[in-house]
């Protein structure tokens, strides 16, 4: 099972993100998960109960609180993860299980009733809550992600840009579906993760005078403005 790991959010522009890369990339590495070009695509397919009740728990701010969801790279469906996310006070805690591509689709399309592969604790994990819960598919959620990493604390930093989400959930493999973005144009997230103590320098190479934390969920407001626009 993995750890507890705090995570902070903050709110950025575009010119903050400049300044706090510069800063960063003298000591930090570039995740080599990002590839050559340092940075890759994430689509998330966020499932809710019948009383959808993460997103009530991310509105009232419910602790603890946890969201499940399937997770793919640049639109490769060759590596699919399912993930859930638990939040407890300002930690999380991510368990994940890869799975098939045909798993997925029939999670996807009627999980009650899936087949899935004995002894994995975590998709058995998610088909009980959908049997016990009601789980479905609720919204898709897609952003680029730039991240870097530093070795002591564990540390990640990543910025999050081109925050969208979309409605067309049977399209999750396609890349050119319809999408509405999550944020204003020239803003970003910026993500800090790490285990137990964030040292000292990278919090003051982090902070532009101008930070503050945010709740910032892409799921709660993916879901909230597609609420406004009758989605």
């Amino acid at each position: 099972m993995s750890l507890f790991r705090y995570e902070e959010k903050f709110i950025i522009d575009r010119l903050q993100a400049e300044e706090i890369r510069m800063r960063i990339a003298a000591v930090c590495d570039v995740d080599p998960q990002a590839g050559r070009s340092g940075r890759y695509n994430i689509r998330s397919l966020y499932f809710d109960d019948y009383a959808d009740s993460a997103y009530h728990a991310n509105e009232t701010g419910t602790e603890p609180r946890s969201k499940w969801r399937l997770r793919i790279y640049n639109h490769d469906p060759g590596m699919i993860r399912l993930e859930q996310k638990i939040k407890m006070h300002s930690k999380i805690r991510k368990d994940s299980a890869e799975i098939s591509k045909d798993l997925c689709c029939r999670l996807m399309e009627n999980a009650d009733n899936a087949e899935y592969p004995a002894g994995d604790r975590v998709v058995n994990r998610f088909l009980t809550d959908c049997f016990t819960k009601g789980l479905r598919p609720k919204i898709i959620v897609e952003y680029n992600r730039e991240p870097y990493v530093y070795d002591v604390g564990d540390v990640r930093i990543t910025f999050d840009t081109g925050i969208c989400f979309s409605d067309q959930i049977d399209r999750f493999f396609e890349e050119d579906i319809f999408r509405y973005p999550v944020q204003e144009a020239g803003r970003l997230l910026l993500e800090v993760k790490y285990t137990e103590v964030l040292p000292g320098f990278l919090h003051d190479l982090l902070d532009t005078g101008g930070l503050q934390k945010s709740t910032f969920s892409k799921y709660y407001l993916g879901r909230k403005l597609g609420r406004g626009l009758g989605i």
